[in-house]
Parts: structure tokens; sequence; C-alpha cells
């Protein structure tokens, strides 16, 4: 699993060692002015958790993440929280 962002899309992609290629990105949320840190992550069950924080265009700086159940799609991203200042790393 590898996830990256562009601009203000967070994307996903995972690499299929039979086949040696990387799936097309899946957009994981759009709705950021800008993206900043990224980090995913995976459990030994193959279900993903990504973190990445950005502006959201208004002068805020919001901390999100979503899940994706093994098999599933990306489930909404939730705000975890949101600052008027930029989050320290």
């Amino acid at each position: 699993m590898f996830g990256m962002c562009s601009s203000s899309t967070v994307y996903s992609s995972e690499y299929d060692a039979d086949t040696a290629t990387w799936s097309s990105g899946d957009s994981i949320d759009y709705d950021m002015e800008t993206v900043d840190d990224l980090a995913v992550a995976r459990d030994a069950d193959g279900n993903t958790m990504t973190a990445y924080s950005g502006g959201n265009g208004w002068g805020y700086q919001e901390l999100r993440s979503a899940y994706r159940p093994n098999g599933g799609g990306w489930q909404t991203p939730t705000p975890v929280q949101s600052s008027e200042e930029p989050f320290s790393t």
C-alpha cells in the first residue's frame, strides 16, 4: 500500500508482487486546499488506515484519517482535529 498526495487530493495505490504492477490510484480525499503530512499503516489482517494534515482554504489546518477494511473500499475521511495554527510534526 502506498499513499500519496497531489496538491489537494489524497490517493492510494497497491503493489501486486505477482504481476510487478501498481494499481491505479484510488482517491481517498479531495476536499482539502493543500495536503502536507501523510502516513499509511496496514495491520496483519489487511485493514488500512491513513492520517494526513493540510489546509482547508479558509485559514484552518485539519488532521484527518480514513479507514479501509480488508477487501473493501475507503470509508469517508474523518476530521480528527482542526486548528488556526499549523500542526507541529
